[in-house]
């Protein structure tokens, strides 16, 4: 998935979001994430580049990718 793209299908879909290093951040509003345990703020677009799972409201991981480098792609099972 082309860098908008995911960036509009985490704003639609996501509620959650895990990045490499194991924090999670939850929306705030369209552009803006918290983190779980910081309550830290930060651009969706900074987020962006260290988003590892995308998870819905059900808890099921929606989209995902398995380094830095790779685009995300969406988790086929839950579509």
């Amino acid at each position: 998935m082309k860098r908008d793209a995911a960036l509009s299908f985490i704003r639609h879909r996501g509620t959650i979001v895990r990045t490499f290093n194991g924090q999670f951040y939850v929306p705030i509003n369209g552009s803006w994430y918290r983190n779980i345990s910081s309550q830290e703020r930060i651009a969706l677009s900074e987020l962006y580049p260290s988003i590892r799972s995308i998870y819905a409201v059900e808890g099921h991981m929606i989209a995902k990718r398995k380094n830095p480098t790779q685009p995300i792609q969406r988790y086929e099972k839950y579509f």
